[in-house]
């Protein structure tokens, strides 16, 4: 992943979850974080389509990230659910073998 150090001057919109700059910034996690609100203010030239294509990639992976963290959990718990209603069937076995 590509790290870039962002030295900020003025107002800066960061992407949710990054820290403010100056940092270096993994674009995988933060996208990109260090673009100025106002272009006329811009000191730190970035290629506007490049960071948009890895914004755009950065945004889908996290997309993909929270679905699949979704799903997981979704089948977690039904794997819970699952094992829980076993140890019941075995409980009741057990209760109806003993009497």
């Amino acid at each position: 992943s590509s790290f870039r150090v962002c030295q900020a001057s003025g107002p800066y919109r960061l992407t949710p979850h990054c820290p403010p700059p100056p940092i270096a910034m993994d674009f995988f996690t933060c996208g990109s974080a260090c673009r100025p609100l106002d272009p006329t203010t811009d000191t730190v030239r970035f290629d506007a389509a490049a960071i948009g294509a890895q914004e755009l990639q950065a945004e889908e992976e996290n997309v993909a990230t929270a679905r699949r963290r979704e799903l997981e959990a979704q089948q977690h718990l039904i794997e819970q659910e699952q094992c829980r209603r076993q140890e019941e069937e075995e409980a009741e076995e057990r209760a109806r073998r003993e009497h």
